[in-house]
């Protein structure tokens, strides 16, 4: 699960709130400071296409929040209708952004959240049963916003407030749903194994090697792996090997050969396999039409 913890340094003051539909969805988000959105995508698929590089889909059902730190282009994919609704609002915040439950100390974690200023939001997550009162919740702060009473305004961030300790309580529980079903000695051998990748991606690495380095069997090592991350150890070594040299291609203008030399791999050819492989397309499908790249 991925998923930002937000501390909020403000009062927050809701910019917009809607429902909306599109026969034409284009938007775009540049690292807009001071600004949070909180959507939820009824209709039609969403195309995120990162300054990375990075393409995301976001599909119907699925919570969607626009964060200080995302800097992408959205459009509607193959030009399906849309229909969104959503909260904006303007704060002053800290946020940071977890890819998976092993970077955060959830016990940690559980104290800062009773400070009554830290709030937990999940990244493109289907709310599965929670969507309908997820929904709900939204649409009631829109009625609020549009609402013409003395204390519509008021009312409106009261239940922005009720919004985000939904999502804050839905993203602790899942949390410690993780904890309770993967021990914590399985997260620490994982989270040691990370790092190990981290700091060596860019030499002849070895499963054998890592596992030595954590003092366990390479049959451990896979299996509490996969167990935590949803992932073989290779799959991620390779995963994390291909976006660091598209991140080095973009940079500083590489080839792939020169990009993969840069990050352990020294045969161009292995390379161009492993790209199609991890990506679903050739290196050069890739970049002649990058809008096919998500199916």
């Amino acid at each position: 699960m991925i998923f930002y913890e937000i501390e909020m340094l403000s009062v927050p003051r809701i910019e917009f709130a809607c429902s909306v539909e599109y026969d034409k969805y284009r938007n775009c988000f540049y690292n807009r400071e001071d600004f949070l959105e909180i959507s939820v995508c009824e209709e039609g698929r969403v195309l995120f296409e990162h300054a990375d590089g990075r393409q995301e889909l976001a599909v119907p059902r699925m919570l969607i929040p626009i964060v200080s730190d995302i800097c992408c282009e959205t459009r509607a994919y193959r030009e399906e209708r849309q229909r969104h609704t959503t909260v904006g609002v303007v704060m002053k915040y800290r946020a940071v952004r977890y890819f998976s439950e092993t970077e955060c100390d959830i016990s940690a974690l559980g104290e800062r959240l009773r400070n009554g200023q830290t709030i937990l939001i999940p990244y493109h997550m289907d709310m599965g049963e929670e969507f309908d009162d997820i929904l709900y919740r939204i649409r009631k702060i829109v009625g609020c916003y549009f609402s013409n009473t003395p204390g519509g305004q008021i009312e409106a961030v009261a239940q922005w407030y009720a919004l985000t300790g939904k999502l804050t309580a839905f993203v602790y529980e899942q949390l410690n749903e993780t904890k309770k079903e993967i021990p914590p000695s399985e997260r620490r051998y994982v989270s040691r194994a990370v790092q190990y990748i981290s700091e060596h991606y860019m030499e002849r690495l070895t499963v054998g090697e890592i596992a030595s380095h954590l003092g366990i069997s390479e049959g451990y090592l896979h299996r509490v792996f996969r167990n935590v991350n949803g992932m073989g150890v290779l799959e991620f070594i390779n995963r994390r090997r291909i976006s660091i040299a598209l991140e080095l291609i973009r940079a500083k203008q590489l080839t792939l050969a020169e990009a993969a030399y840069n990050v352990g791999i020294n045969d161009p050819a292995y390379m161009s396999r492993l790209f199609k492989k991890t990506t679903g397309m050739s290196y050069r499908s890739y970049w002649s039409d990058r809008s096919t790249k998500i199916e």
